[in-house]
């Protein structure tokens, strides 16, 4: 289910998303914030999370861990 944020765009609300020089610094992410990494390919990790996504976003603003975003959903028309 795609959740709509502040009429700018959507997003997947389990999912966050960060870029990454390896797959193994994407997972050196997930296990600081104890999220899954789900997929990784050309930079892009996208990561599984339970709860709220911002929240985790917010907490890891807070304690310098490394910047992820929400998985955003834009339609072209």
């Amino acid at each position: 289910m795609i959740q709509s944020h502040a009429s700018i765009a959507n997003y997947v609300p389990d999912e966050l998303v960060g870029a990454f020089g390896s797959e193994a610094q994407a997972e050196s992410a997930a296990g600081v914030y104890g999220i899954k990494l789900a997929y990784f390919a050309n930079s892009v990790a996208i990561f599984k999370c339970e709860g709220d996504p911002k929240a985790l976003i917010e907490l890891g603003k807070r304690n310098g861990w490394p910047e992820l975003s929400l998985n955003y959903v834009y339609k072209a028309f």
